[in-house]
């Protein structure tokens, strides 16, 4: 995940005695990690039996990049409790990559005195290249 961004992911749970748990999670500073969603468990996803709850993950923009680790405890509710860990991965934000245009060749390019530019081909409005322009 990148610095100041935020990622889902699914935990599962094995207890088909309780239909409800509760999460503690212990974060190292610059990392949050929440439920956000609980979904019953589905034969066609082999996890009969189980719990399938998402979590948010968000990091801290102040975060280095590098491999954190955030244990948690799940709870079920007659006090029954599991621990595990969850890792979470940090890269630097990355700059954008720019992709060359659809069209490559040639075209003519007429502009006008107000500076209206006029072609045959439609673009689209992306910065990429070199405009070589000959008076």
């Amino acid at each position: 995940m990148n610095w100041g961004a935020t990622a889902r992911t699914i935990l599962y749970v094995q207890d088909p005695d309780s239909f409800s748990h509760s999460f503690a999670f212990d974060p190292p500073p610059g990392i949050s990690v929440q439920v956000v969603g609980e979904q019953a468990p589905r034969e066609e996803d082999d996890a009969w039996g189980g719990h399938l709850y998402e979590v948010e993950v968000s990091a801290d923009e102040t975060l280095c990049p590098g491999t954190y680790s955030v244990p948690f405890t799940v709870t079920d509710p007659d006090g029954n409790s599991d621990q595990a860990t969850l890792t979470v991965h940090v890269v630097g934000n990355q700059p954008p990559q720019a992709s060359p245009p659809y069209l490559q060749g040639e075209t003519t390019v007429i502009l006008s005195p107000t500076g209206l530019v006029r072609t045959p081909v439609v673009f689209q409005p992306i910065n990429v290249g070199i405009l070589t322009v000959t008076l």
